[in-house]
């Protein structure tokens, strides 16, 4: 049996096949110890809030399970993430059209470090030295 349909030469795929297929023990994407980005953090907010809103009797700890089962991120991650998507989203927003009006939350990520040169400053030797002395 396939899980598609035709319609005007295009073909649809039943996503409902996907989503039990997407539990299945996907494996993790190995990104243990590394920062997961602001757009791959949005990714994952999106899919806890379709989840949410899909079946809103689900407990939290359900939605957030399979939430890392679908994106391959850790459990703890993925807690993390929606405990910052949802401190941005006001208490009153738990209907669908109300929070898809307010949008996704701004996630941020840490920026890269960039190495400077030092700063060449035009001091002598003695004021180098009273610098050093205080």
């Amino acid at each position: 049996m396939r899980n598609e349909r035709i319609t005007n030469g295009r073909v649809i795929l039943d996503c409902r096949a996907f989503s039990n297929m997407a539990t299945a023990n996907v494996p993790s994407i190995g990104k243990k110890g590394k920062i997961i980005h602001s757009q791959a953090r949005e990714i994952i907010w999106n899919v806890y809030t379709y989840l949410r809103h899909k079946d809103a009797s689900r407990s939290k700890n359900a939605l957030l399970e399979e939430t890392s089962d679908m994106t391959g991120v850790s459990f703890t991650a993925v807690k993390t993430i929606v405990g910052e998507g949802a401190s941005q989203q006001p208490a009153a927003a738990t209907d669908l059209p109300a929070v898809a009006a307010l949008g996704t939350p701004h996630f941020v990520t840490p920026a890269k470090k960039r190495r400077r040169k030092a700063t060449v400053t035009n001091l002598d030797e003695f004021e180098l030295s009273v610098a050093r002395a205080s």
